[in-house]
């Protein structure tokens, strides 16, 4: 097992309890599949790998919360209640319970690396010399001075299921999360924006069975 992933067990284990953590999320590489907007997906199971089931839970009903206030419509569901934490190493199980659900898309999420980076205030902008001294050497000789951050980054990926085809790709990074729910929403929130900006995902026809009333 790599270092990072060490950490991020050992993290997630506790809840991610990062004192102060604003979690400011941001997208920083994406992908779409050439001819893929519009695809309008419309009914779409939320994955999240963790070796936790109990992260799992928590990080899959966080992106549903977020991507159901964000996506109007669509229809999203946790997988953990469709598919058991035995069953998440059986691609052909769970492409058949997914399908069988009446899913035709798939969202994964996956923790793919945990940083640490030393920071200071950069400060405001100083024209004079006597100025930028006098703020900055009460700060550079106080303890506390520069304080160390925690990038945490997921990979996310939405799968059309019948097609068997990767629609869209995201790396995201997130600095110092206060929790695994605060971090899968603020993703799941960017994520949306890209996913209704290229229209590949949709609400359902009125004859449409809820996702709700499916179950194990």
């Amino acid at each position: 097992m790599s270092r990072w992933s060490r950490e991020w067990t050992r993290w997630a284990a506790i809840a991610l309890t990062i004192a102060g953590g604003c979690g400011t999320t941001q997208l920083v590489d994406t992908w779409m599949q050439p001819g893929a907007q519009g695809a309008e997906l419309s009914r779409i199971a939320i994955i999240y790998m963790s070796p936790s089931d109990t992260s799992r839970r928590v990080a899959e009903d966080a992106a549903v919360s977020a991507l159901a206030k964000k996506l109007k419509g669509a229809q999203v569901a946790s997988s953990y209640r469709i598919l058991s934490a035995n069953e998440m190493s059986n691609k052909d199980v769970i492409g058949r319970k997914l399908e069988s659900a009446g899913f035709d898309g798939a969202l994964i999420m996956r923790p793919a690396g945990v940083s640490h980076r030393v920071v200071s205030d950069p400060g405001a902008f100083y024209p004079t010399f006597t100025g930028y001294w006098g703020w900055a050497y009460p700060m550079a000789y106080e303890p506390g001075y520069l304080r160390t951050e925690t990038i945490v980054r997921l990979d996310t990926r939405l799968y059309s299921l019948k097609e068997d085809r990767l629609l869209w790709a995201g790396v995201s990074n997130t600095t110092d999360p206060s929790s695994i729910n605060r971090l899968v929403q603020d993703v799941a929130r960017s994520v949306a924006k890209a996913l209704a900006k290229n229209d590949l995902v949709a609400g359902l026809g009125s004859g449409a069975a809820p996702l709700a009333s499916v179950t194990r």
